[in-house]
């Protein structure tokens, strides 16, 4: 409860609290030997914890600038999405999903103020890319040994809303492109003598 309390305040401080950086202000303190030396420190202890959830409570409270704050949250997004899913990073996903960015840069175009690290969407990229990865070894697992299963499965993707539909559908393709051309003419086939029109799968 004690987690859930201090990162619900640390969002809602947050909101109220954007930092504008100009340039010179951004290099500078993204070139910092000492932020990449921390943010090396992070990493290691995050992927190595057994609870990477105090990691970022810990980060969370430290005094940091939000510029270098959100530097290291992006590059935890980064390296998570460079490995195989893994359920425990959801926790962290999901705050970065909701999490309202802090350092700001006046846009070239517009001349508003836009977020130096987008984490919200690079946080909902890397979930769309997990969600398609799983769909798509799910698949893999089923399409070869029960046909109508995995034809049930893809038919009840088509029925989820778009945003939803968008990531899984990207693994069913990546599936189906996966598979010998004899694999692919039984499907065809199969769908050819089975599946109505206008039912999703023709």
């Amino acid at each position: 409860m004690k987690k859930t309390v201090l990162i619900i305040n640390f969002l809602l401080s947050t909101m109220a609290s954007a930092v504008h950086y100009n340039d010179f202000e951004i290099r500078k303190q993204l070139n910092q030997n000492e932020l990449k030396q921390l943010s090396t420190k992070y990493l290691r202890s995050y992927f190595s914890s057994s609870q990477p959830e105090s990691v970022i409570q810990d980060l969370i409270k430290s005094d940091l600038t939000p510029l270098e704050l959100e530097y290291i949250f992006h590059q935890i997004l980064t390296e998570i999405s460079q490995q195989p899913p893994q359920d425990f990073h959801q926790k962290f996903i999901d705050l970065m999903k909701s999490y309202p960015s802090q350092a700001t840069k006046i846009a070239e175009e517009g001349h508003l103020p836009v977020a130096i690290f987008n984490l919200s969407s690079q946080a909902y990229g890397l979930e769309n890319i997990r969600t398609a990865f799983r769909t798509e070894m799910r698949l893999n697992q089923i399409l070869n040994n029960d046909l109508d299963k995995a034809l049930s499965e893809i038919k009840h993707i088509l029925t989820l809303d778009r945003s939803d539909r968008r990531p899984q559908w990207l693994g069913v393709k990546n599936s189906l492109a996966s598979l010998p051309e004899k694999s692919l003419q039984q499907i065809s086939n199969h769908l050819y003598n089975h599946i109505q029109l206008n039912s999703g799968l023709d």
